[in-house]
């Protein structure tokens, strides 16, 4: 039976190879874009790409398809990475800049790429009149001149698909955005990155830390049309007129000229972390209230690491603010609890400076919490409960002196003994009252010593 699999396996390639076969757009590819007899001889698409599995094409991608009815097919790309330049997650964080660029190059070598990574291919023929369809091959060839050729990348604003997004509203005479501008988007800038790297969890976890209270605004259709598959859903809806009697649908035909791997595609909603964050949260608590009572060796050592831990990665997300390159990642309420000062925290002894800083600390966290209940609030209620325990109890440790601590601890043991010793002959609620007392004057014995 293991010939039939191949023969299936073998169809099937086949079978998503027709769509491209019979196509428009076969035929040798032409170098020009304005090399027409006619703006009405020449035809416009949008081609778009499913993610190929890969970090840096999770979005998926978007391109500009020309043919015409003599075998002309000539593909735009309005942003792809410079050959000079190599990006990689790391460099994208630490970078302000990241320098692509418009190029043209042969429809088949890009199928037969999108066939080898196993991506979805859907090619849609655009409607459009012999007007729109010259200012729009202006536009391009614009965009293809040695000045304008390079351009700054960014996710959400200035990528492949938004390019192409603006292009063809200003060939349509901006009929695009005033349509979509007017329908709300069905999800926010963090609720699609955090679906696109659904399959990549360590990545959307990350992200969920670094994205900003930007992020969880709810944009317009218009802002969403960053992703190729929401931009390609929009222009079906879309009606453009010529004149106001000729309302026609933008899009004229879809065809699907690949059809790939299922796993690759992005799922309809995000991943939800808060469960995880919280239980999380309630362990880490735990294990540092347990190894503090019980004296488990180095307990102080790891106190202070995940103390340095949380701080450094507060001086992390400032940094992703004020010099990283993503607006969505500014004004991150995440730093409130990570707290740069925990640093201060570790690196200074017991005095002012300390006192001080811990009572930031403590009233940022407050003011996460409290932020939830204002309009527009950032959904990082998760890391406010995986986080939050565990360096409220380190900070308020940190305000009292370790002398004292332990000898408060040794004080109420020793009084916690005899008292139940003393309390093994006497009714119950005499036994609670023996045994509460020293544990209240423990407790009246710290206050008065902060004092």
């Amino acid at each position: 039976m293991r010939w039939l699999r191949v023969l299936a396996v073998f169809a099937t390639v086949i079978a998503s190879w027709m769509p491209v076969l019979a196509s428009p757009v076969a035929g040798p590819a032409s170098s020009h874009l304005a090399a027409t007899d006619g703006p009405a001889k020449i035809r416009f698409g949008l081609l778009t790409y499913g993610p190929a599995g890969t970090i840096m094409s999770q979005f998926g991608h978007a391109a500009i398809v020309v043919f015409d009815g003599e075998g002309r097919r000539e593909l735009y790309e309005l942003a792809t990475e410079s050959p000079d330049h190599r990006y990689s997650v790391p460099w994208y964080l630490t970078s302000q800049k990241l320098i692509y660029q418009s190029q043209k190059g042969p429809l088949s070598a890009t199928l037969h790429s999108a066939f080898l990574q196993f991506r979805d291919v859907q090619l849609r023929v655009l409607n459009l009149t012999d007007d729109q369809q010259s200012r729009l091959a202006s536009l391009i060839a614009r965009e293809l001149k040695p000045d304008r050729v390079h351009f700054e990348f960014g996710v959400y604003t200035s990528n492949c698909t938004t390019r192409i997004r603006d292009l063809l509203d200003a060939a349509l005479g901006g009929q695009l955005q005033r349509q979509l501008v007017t329908s709300p988007a069905t999800m926010s800038f963090r609720d699609h990155s955090l679906r696109a790297f659904a399959s990549r969890p360590l990545t959307a976890i990350s992200l969920d830390l670094a994205l900003g209270r930007l992020s969880d605004r709810t944009p317009t259709r218009w802002d969403e049309s960053f992703i190729p598959e929401t931009l390609a859903l929009s222009l079906d809806e879309i009606m453009v007129t010529a004149h106001p009697e000729a309302a026609r649908p933008l899009v004229e035909s879809v065809s699907t000229l690949l059809i790939g791997k299922p796993s690759y595609r992005m799922p309809p909603q995000p991943p939800d972390f808060t469960a995880g964050l919280a239980v999380t949260g309630a362990v880490l608590w735990m294990l540092l209230v347990l190894a503090r009572s019980r004296d488990w060796p180095a307990v102080g050592q790891v106190e202070r690491a995940l103390l340095a831990a949380f701080g450094s990665l507060g001086l992390f997300l400032m940094y992703l603010w004020f010099v990283g390159g993503e607006r969505v990642a500014s004004w991150n309420e995440n730093i409130l609890v990570f707290n740069p000062l925990l640093l201060a925290l570790v690196a200074t002894r017991p005095g002012r400076i300390r006192s001080w800083s811990s009572k930031f600390v403590l009233a940022g966290l407050l003011l996460a919490v409290l932020l939830k209940f204002v309009p527009y609030a950032q959904a990082n209620i998760g890391w406010i409960l995986f986080a939050g325990p565990s360096i409220t109890y380190l900070t308020i440790r940190s305000m009292v002196p370790s002398a004292w601590l332990e000898s408060i601890r040794r004080r109420g043991t020793d009084n916690l003994q005899e008292s139940v010793s003393a309390a093994g002959s006497g009714t119950a609620p005499q036994s609670a009252a023996v045994i509460m007392g020293p544990v209240w004057t423990s407790i009246a014995r710290i206050r008065r010593s902060n004092h």
